[in-house]
Formats: C-alpha cells, structure tokens, sequence
C-alpha cells in the first residue's frame, strides 16, 4: 500500500474566486451553493460567476452580492437537446449522444466570453465544472490556479479498483464485490466502452483546442490521463453515493458528500406559503401527502403521469402534490387531475422542495433520482419513489436501494395499482420508522464525511490564506464507527426493505418483516446518537478542532514511510554477517516469509501502531531477501562482469516492481 500526501498551497494575491458552469441546472445549482456559503463562511472574497444568460437571474436572485461574466445566450436549439432515452440506450450511450455533444458545442462561446473577461488578470482562482472545458484549458494555460468540480467519482481515474463502481450502470459496490464477472467487465470491458463512444468526443475536443490556439493534451481527463490536466489540482467531488471508497482516491479528491444550499430551506414566497397551507390541511390521522417532482429537464409521457395520478384511487388516504415545470405537460396534467378534488391532488409549477419535505405530513417523495433531490429527501429523511431516466439517476437509484430508503421503478412499464403499492409499502409503520433513522444516519454520514458546501467553502477560504490540505488517512482509525455508508444504513435493517418493481402485476405481493426487539434497540440507539452528535459534530469550533487533528497527521504518517526504510538501514549489517556464517538458502526462505505476513498485518491492520509494526518488520524482510539475493548472485557468477550485469537486471527489476 502506498500512501500519498499531496500538499496543495496557493500564493492568492486578492482573494478574487470565479466559478464557471455548464448551462446544466443541476450542474450550475451544486457551485451555486458552495459560493453562497463562500459568501457567508469568508465575507472578505470577491466571488463571481461566468454563467449563460438563462442562469443569470437565477444567480442574482440567489447569490445578489456576486459579479458575473455573460457567457451570451444559449439560441439555437443544439443547445437544448431533448433528455429523452430511446429504448435499450445505456447510460453511456446516452452521453455521447445527448450530453457530450452539449458541452462541446459551447466551447467556443465560453472560451471567447472568459478571454474577453481577461481572467488571468482578474481572478486568482477559478472554481469549474468538470464539463467546462473550456474554461479548464485557459486555467491551465494561463498558470491560473483551479479546483474541479465534479459530479462523479470516476472523472479522470482508471486505474481503480475493480469493485468501484463507475456510474454507468446500476452496479453498486456491493454488487461488485459478490461478483467477480461483474468485477472484471467494470475493470477492463467498462473503460472500452468509454472509449468507444466517447473517444470521437475527445478528438474533436482536440480540434477546438487547436482552432482556439489551446495547448492540446491528446485525451482528456475523463479517459483516464489526468497527469498534464488535473494532477496538483484540488477536485471536489460532490458525489455522496462515493463515500465509501474515498480512500482509493489521492489527497487531491475532497469528497463532499451532498451539496445542497443551506439557505433555501428558510426561503419564503407566496406561493410556498400556499403549497405549505395546503399540506397541513389534513382531514384524518392516517393521511400523508407524497410530493412528486421529476425534475425540470426529463420527458414524462403521458402515460406516467397516468399511472401516478391515478394511484389516488387506489390509496383513499393518500393525497399528492405534483410539480410540473414543463407547460404543455402541465395542462396535460391538469385536465387529467379533474377528477380529483382539490384536498387529494395539487398541481404546481415549482415547489420548494427542501422546505415542504421537512413538514411531517409528507411521508414519501417521488423523484427521477437526481443527486439533488436524493439529497434533498436525505436530508428530510423521507423515504423515495425513485423513476430513474438518464445519466447517473440509475446508479443512484441502485444506490438508494441498496441502502434500503427506496423503491426503484420502471417508468415506462409503471402502473397506477405498482405505484400505490410501493407507497403503502414505504409507509407502514414500523417499516417508515425504519427508514426515517436509516436517513438520518445517511444524513449525519454526509454531513460528518463530506462536510457539503461548508466543508468546500473552508478548503477554499484555506487556499485563499495559504493552508495546507493534507489527506485524513489515519481519520478512519480514529473514527471507524463514521467510516462506512452500509455499516451505518445497512446495519440491523430487514434486508428485504427496497424491492425493484419491474413489471410487477396487481397480484404479486411484497414480502413482509416486522423489526424484532433487538433492531428497535438499535435505532433508538442510532437516534440518540444522532440527536447528541449532528449538532455537535459541525459546530465551526469542531470543524476547526478536526482540520488540526488532520494537519497533526503529517508526522504520523512520515514515520510510517520511514519505518522501512530506517529498520532496513539497521538490520542490513547484522544480516550480512549472519549470510557470511549460513549461507543465503535460509535467509532467503525466511525473508519471503517474513515480508508475507507483514503484508498480510498491513492489510488486516486496524489501529496506527500494527500499521507501524507491520511496515518496519516488512523492512526486515526486506533485508533478508536483499542481502540474500546479492549473495546468491555473487556465489552464482563470480566473473565481474556477469556479476555486475545480473546485479544490473535484478535492481531494474526491483525498481520495476517485478522483481
């Protein structure tokens, strides 16, 4: 195992910070939230954005003390593709065929935009978008400093491991592990596929690179060469679903967990107040309200929204609050709904989704697994209906459900009678009071790990006054009951919570588990544990006491490199006299035994001092073998020059690592 620290320190002469975005609402809404707590964590920046004319009012309604630069409008209708998958179109497919295309063709404008910025003068770091290519290659070129934001855990990594999951498909980690077929098409058949359909992407990239007079790289980062692009650079990966294997990655990935603004859950207007006056109108104990909001980009046929308008009839006590952004789809849905009263069913065009999932009579949230809304349902702690449709929404559906906080749903084979039957099996009891501290967990783990737009707002401020980010190896032996999503969801749950509903009839029932007295324990404890820490945990005086107990790991970790080395350097005489007296043929032998269990402790270890132990004996091993070998070579070829040339082989060797 080879540990990597990776200090990242940045001279910033004005405290002048520019986030660039794709015209992606999703994209766009992540940065949007990291600068509005940049703004509120460190009063003192300058923070602008470089946005396209559709998010302009956006980011002064919610970011008004922000400056921005106008990328131009978006126009012509290839900027506006329709987010619609055809039938048996995989993720990746859809990619190359919608997405990529969308980013490439605003290359241009974005490059012209931020030159016309001068932005090497104006700005001394640039926050940007994993898609902004743009804005990557003036940063590089220019010697500006920048940090990646990205949505994904796997942009510019390759060389993973093969039970990480690379968000293309609905393999979860867990999957992956039990499978070894699985594990070897995500290693080796996955980044073919990559290749295949994205590789045409890469070189035209390359084309606009060098009509714009750009420094071409030959393949970009999200075919897994980030040495000339991204190594040194701080990427923030706003990625909650990668939590668990965020040690796989080197120092420079901050994984944020959720990224959602803290703020828009205090926001008021007339129309929340109105959506809030209809969800406390209850009429019976035993009614709930189910918010549905399939985001503001999918095509919804008319036949799902059928299907989840007509649940109401099978579900008397249910009621349902739609938002449709889509006007077409709207009017749809509301000639259709007239057949509902008021009480039972309202129809809106925006819905403060935050601040109307916190209120107890909302029980279930249906969504189109967007990061977002997951996001936004996690940290309501309400179960989910999940209609997955393009990108990462089926990874993250897969996700969800392998958490046991989700039904996942096929929205194109949906029926009303499946859909009412997943939301009476998410709000039973005893089954609802399981999933609530599931969340909660799921929350307090985001929060604890990540840190979210607070935890990139202080990094940031960090570069801005010259603070050194060192990786928090060792936080996971001081904090083992944090480290794990599945240790903290999974643990004590009836594993038969989250079905896929695929194609189910109206006959087929869902299997049923009551929470025996030991698991009811167990959340209780959970919950307390919650209670007692969330607050605690994240109070700015704990966020800076945890930065001080990483930068105190600096020290740890150089001795755990130098243990080897220094035991090595002390061991070697003493081997080489006792070689002089045996021979080579037992110390051999036991130099590879030696090295084999201080592998095997390494591996297995779980406290900081067998980690030291098991490395300094792996230094002695080492001596075995070395001064062996070298004894054997000397026996074996006693001419000078073989001897001198296998010596020669067997070090480049060594240094090879084959050897």
């Amino acid at each position: 195992m080879i540990l990597v620290t990776i200090t990242f320190i940045n001279k910033i002469r004005s405290q002048r910070v520019l986030f660039v975005s794709i015209p992606s609402l999703s994209h766009f809404n992540g940065l949007l939230s990291i600068g509005r707590a940049l703004a509120d964590y460190h009063r003192d920046v300058s923070i602008t954005f470089a946005v396209f004319d559709n998010f302009a009012s956006l980011t002064r309604e919610k970011l008004p003390s922000s400056k921005l630069i106008l990328l131009g409008s978006l126009s012509s209708n290839e900027h506006r593709p329709i987010f619609s998958v055809r039938n048996g179109e995989t993720p990746l497919q859809f990619m190359a065929r919608i997405s990529m295309h969308g980013f490439l063709a605003i290359y241009e404008q974005m490059h012209d935009g931020l030159v016309n910025a001068n932005i090497v003068d104006n700005y001394d770091l640039l926050i940007i978008n994993m898609f902004a290519f743009a804005a990557q290659d003036l940063a590089h070129d220019l010697g500006i400093p920048f940090v990646i934001y990205s949505l994904t855990s796997v942009e510019g990594v390759f060389n993973l491991p093969s039970w990480i999951p690379r968000g293309f498909d609905s393999h979860t980690q867990g999957d992956l592990q039990k499978s070894l077929l699985a594990r070897l098409n995500n290693y080796l058949v996955e980044p073919l596929r990559i290749i295949f359909y994205l590789g045409p992407h890469m070189v035209e990239l390359d084309r606009l690179r060098r009509n714009n007079n750009r420094t071409r790289q030959g393949i970009h980062p999200l075919l897994g060469n980030p040495v000339e692009r991204w190594q040194g650079h701080p990427i923030f990966i706003a990625y909650p679903m990668a939590l668990d294997f965020r040690r796989s990655y080197t120092p420079n990935y901050h994984f944020l967990g959720f990224t959602l603004d803290e703020q828009d859950t205090n926001r008021v207007s007339n129309e929340s107040c109105e959506i809030e006056a209809w969800v406390n109108e209850t009429q019976a104990v035993d009614e709930f309200v189910m918010v549905v909001a399939l985001g503001s980009i999918s095509v919804i046929t008319e036949n799902t929204w059928l299907a989840i308008i007509d649940s109401l009839r099978f579900l008397p006590n249910m009621r349902m609050l739609l938002g449709v952004r889509d006007e077409n789809c709207r009017n749809f849905v509301l000639k259709v709904a007239s057949k509902f009263d008021r009480h039972r069913l309202m129809i809106q065009p925006w819905i403060p989704q935050r601040r109307i999932l916190s209120n107890p009579n909302v029980r279930i949230f249906l969504c189109h697994g967007g990061l977002y809304s997951i996001g936004e349902a996690v940290y309501a702690h309400k179960p989910l209906i999940i209609l997955p449709g393009f990108g990462d929404q089926r990874a993250n559906a897969a996700r969800m459900r392998s958490w046991n906080v989700a039904v996942v749903l096929e929205r194109h084979s949906m029926t009303a009678a499946v859909l009412a039957q997943a939301a009476r099996y998410l709000v039973e009891n005893d089954r609802f009071a399981a999933i609530t501290e599931c969340l909660k967990r799921l929350h307090y783990f985001s929060e604890r790990e990540g840190g979210g737009t607070r935890r990139a707002a202080q990094l940031i401020e960090g570069w801005v006054r010259y603070v050194p980010i060192i990786p928090d190896y060792l936080n996971r032996i001081d904090h083992p009951q944090y480290d794990s999503l599945d240790k903290m969801c999974s643990q004590n749950m009836t594993n038969n919570l989250c079905l896929i509903l695929n194609n189910m009839t109206n006959e087929e029932h869902y299997r049923d588990s009551a929470l025996n007295s030991s698991t009811a324990k167990n959340l209780t404890d959970a919950c307390a544990m919650f209670n007692e820490n969330l607050t605690l945990q994240l109070m700015p005086e704990k966020c800076d006491e945890m930065r001080q107990e990483l930068i105190h790991e600096n020290g740890p970790i150089g001795l755990l490199f130098a243990s080897k080395s220094f035991m090595q350097l002390v061991t070697n005489p003493i081997v080489g006299i006792i070689t002089d007296r045996i021979g080579y043929t037992i110390l051999m032998l036991l130099g590879f035994g030696v090295m084999f269990i201080s592998i095997l402790m390494f591996a297995f270890a779980d406290t900081y001092w067998l980690l030291f132990t098991s490395r300094a004996i792996q230094g002695i091993g080492s001596s075995f073998s070395t001064i062996s070998g070298a004894s054997m070579l000397s026996k074996r070829f006693p001419d000078d020059m073989k001897r001198g040339k296998m010596i020669a082989h067997a070090t480049s060797g060594v240094a090879l690592g084959v050897a």
